[in-house]
């Protein structure tokens, strides 16, 4: 049957605020359903909600390892700094993970996902020199 997400979790899994994932449920623009008077989520029908709202009216193509859509652009920025981060989940990988499921729901155009690997968030210079604060500056996201 597949995972059953509570609306807590479902949010975790979208990004999102857990009153704007009741607010859709509510109105049924998120797949749900209720167990006593609670809403509950299947986590493939979300998988499926998102593919088939990326999909609505929005042609993608690959994009320098991101997607093209219509929509307002986007960079992603995601960095980890310590092993222990890594290992609390996370990590790059799962980062870039919920950048691209969340510019899916939002139907924006992603550019491109900068890493920022091993930085330490005390040095206030090192954005300066990052790919996406040089894309945000040249205005290609």
């Amino acid at each position: 049957m597949g995972k059953i997400l509570t609306v807590e979790e479902a949010a975790k899994y979208l990004n999102l605020n857990p009153q704007t994932v009741t607010r859709k449920a509510q109105k049924g623009t998120l797949p749900a359903f209720k167990i006593d008077n609670r809403w509950r989520f299947r986590q493939e029908e979300i998988d499926r909600w998102i593919t088939n709202r990326s999909n609505r009216g929005i042609k993608e193509e690959s994009f320098k390892g991101g997607v093209r859509s219509k929509g307002t652009k986007a960079i992603g920025y995601i960095r980890v700094c310590t092993q222990e981060q890594t290992k609390e989940g996370i990590s790059l990988e799962a980062q870039e993970d919920k950048i691209r499921k969340y510019v899916r729901l939002h139907e924006l155009n992603l550019i491109e996902v900068v890493k920022d690997e091993g930085k330490s968030g005390t040095d206030l210079n090192r954005g300066r020199d990052t790919k996406s604060y040089r894309s945000v500056r040249e205005k290609k996201g």
